[in-house]
């Protein structure tokens, strides 16, 4: 785990890895892609990584899938907005904020995609990382004034 700042962890300690669509594939390459990797949401980009295009989201491709010969379409024909992103030395605050209103957020290092937070991945990380859990339920607590414990256990 890299250092923590003041205020809690770093958003580059929470997200996980992500494969990208490169912008020059198809709607069903990007469909075929998210079923293997078991993706609901994908960001669009340059092969290099650098460029954050678009947005493929397994509701798009529904709301998208009558148009004509969609399958064969570019993928920048029919993405949709570009997820948020942080730098992975940001303070993992940020992207709990941001969380509120977006499905997901990207990480970038160096201007380059690193990786993807929504929240299944910070519950997932916060299952086994106790100061990530800790710094949660006193997030939930100062923002939305709710208590989070942990279970007990029942003998």
């Amino acid at each position: 785990m890299r250092s923590q700042s003041l205020i809690g962890p770093l958003v580059g300690d929470i997200h996980s890895k992500i494969e990208i669509i490169e912008s020059d594939k198809t709607a069903g390459y990007a469909i075929e892609f998210m079923k293997k990797h078991g993706y609901d949401q994908v960001p669009v980009s340059n092969k290099q990584k650098t460029k954050n295009l678009g947005s493929i989201t397994s509701v798009l491709l529904v709301q998208k899938f009558s148009t004509s010969n969609f399958l064969e379409r570019n993928v920048t024909e029919v993405m949709g907005d570009p997820f948020r992103s942080l730098d992975v030395t940001e303070s993992a605050w940020f992207v709990l904020n941001l969380l509120e209103t977006e499905q997901c957020v990207l990480t970038v290092e160096k201007n380059e995609i690193k990786g993807m937070i929504n929240w299944s991945t910070i519950i997932k990380k916060a299952n086994n990382d106790e100061p990530l859990a800790t710094y949660l339920s006193n997030y939930f607590r100062d923002k939305f004034h709710i208590e989070i414990r942990a279970p007990q256990n029942q003998q």
